[in-house]
C-alpha cells in the first residue's frame, strides 16, 4: 500500500502506475472484461482527473472455493496521467483494492569515484548476478566470488543428490 503520497500539482507528462486487484469474473469471461472493469473502476474513483494511457492484466488466479462456481481473479495494471490536483492518498484509502506502484529507482550515477579496491560480490545466484550487473553498469568492475565446482562437476553432484540423497556441501543445488 502507498502511505502519505499526495500529488500537489501533477504534471501532465508524469505517468503513474496503479494496480487494481480482486477483479472477479467467471472463468468463461473474456479476459479483456477484466481490463474494461478496471478502467471503469479507476475512472469512477478518480472522476475526470486522470487519463488512462495503458492497461494490461498483470496477474490471474483461479478461485474455485465454491464449486461449481469457478472464477478468475485478475489484477490489472493501469498507466495514467493525472491532469490536475489529485489527492492520491484519499483515493487509495477509499479503494482498498487499488495500489500505486512506485518504480524501483536504482542509482543512476556512474562510478566516477576512485575506490580503494574493486567491489566484491559473493555468490553468483540471482542476487549476486543482479548486484554484479548493477555495479558493472555503474562503471565499477566487480570481482565475483563463487564457491563450488565447475558446471560439469556440479551437474554430477546434483544428480547424485537426486538419486541417492548425498549432498555435497561445497557444490549446492
Amino acid at each position: 500500500m502507498c502511505n502519505n503520497f499526495h500529488v500537489e500539482q501533477a504534471p501532465k507528462c508524469q505517468p503513474y502506475c496503479f494496480v487494481l486487484h480482486n477483479i472477479r469474473l467467471p472463468y468463461t469471461a473474456d479476459p479483456q472484461e477484466a481490463v474494461a472493469t478496471a478502467r471503469r473502476q479507476f475512472l469512477q474513483a478518480f472522476s475526470s482527473h486522470a487519463k488512462i494511457t495503458d492497461a494490461h492484466i498483470c496477474r490471474r488466479s483461479v478461485d474455485a472455493r465454491k464449486k461449481p462456481h469457478i472464477f478468475f481473479v485478475y489484477s490489472v495494471q493501469l498507466t495514467v496521467q493525472l491532469d490536475r490536483q489529485v489527492d492520491v492518498d484519499a483515493v487509495l484509502h477509499a479503494n482498498r483494492d487499488m495500489d500505486l506502484l512506485h518504480p524501483a529507482e536504482l542509482p543512476s550515477a556512474r562510478g566516477n569515484e576512485k575506490l580503494g579496491a574493486r567491489p566484491v560480490v559473493i555468490g553468483f545466484g540471482p542476487c549476486g548476478m543482479f548486484a554484479a550487473l548493477v555495479l558493472a553498469e555503474a562503471g565499477y568492475a566487480p570481482v565475483i566470488l563463487e564457491r563450488g565446482d565447475d558446471v560439469e562437476a556440479r551437474i554430477a553432484a546434483v544428480a547424485s543428490f537426486v538419486e541417492n540423497g548425498t549432498l555435497d556441501e561445497n557444490s549446492n543445488i
